[in-house]
């Protein structure tokens, strides 16, 4: 196991590095140095997960398209299929991957993302277009009623905020 989670964590460097390599090439150089010198109670993974989410936040540019990216693929869902249990699934793990992403955001991740699946259906609601799967019209109230998932939506990107901050 030991084994296997060194192996996994010098992928994950070269990961971080390979990222940081054009823009910022003595970052790269450090992160890999660190990472060949950590000390034996160190844990490696950990460390070069740290390193990943690093690369990521130094690239200013690079969480609203994530962001929209996001929005966009739990919009694309809902218009798709209609089983609650997944829905929620999906964005759980979209809030909470742009929670680790971002931290500083998490309010703003899981409020758009959140917001989605009442958006999507308000828009059923207002233009009359509606996916193949629905056979009736929903009512502004229905509509309204799936703002509850920015809850659990918030707290996912809650949850990610806290694992970007311990990999920082």
């Amino acid at each position: 196991m030991k084994a296997l989670r060194h192996r996994l964590s010098d992928v994950v460097i070269r990961a971080a590095a390979g990222r940081l390599r054009r823009r910022h090439p003595e970052w790269a150089e450090a992160m890999l140095n660190e990472h060949a010198s950590l000390p034996g109670q160190a844990n490696p993974l950990r460390w070069a997960l740290g390193s990943l989410q690093a690369s990521f936040a130094l690239e200013d540019g690079i969480y609203p398209p994530i962001l929209a990216l996001g929005v966009v693929a739990m919009a694309l869902y809902q218009w798709s299929a209609d089983e609650s249990l997944i829905t929620l699934s999906i964005l759980s793990g979209l809030s909470l991957l742009l929670g680790i992403l971002r931290p500083s955001r998490f309010l703003v991740s899981g409020v758009a993302v959140g917001v989605v699946v009442a958006a999507v259906n308000g828009f059923e609601t207002a233009s009359g277009i509606r996916p193949g799967y629905e056979t009736h019209h929903h009512s502004w109230a229905h509509d309204l009623r799936w703002l509850v998932l920015v809850a659990p939506a918030l707290l996912s990107s809650a949850l990610g905020r806290q694992v970007g901050l311990r990999l920082e």
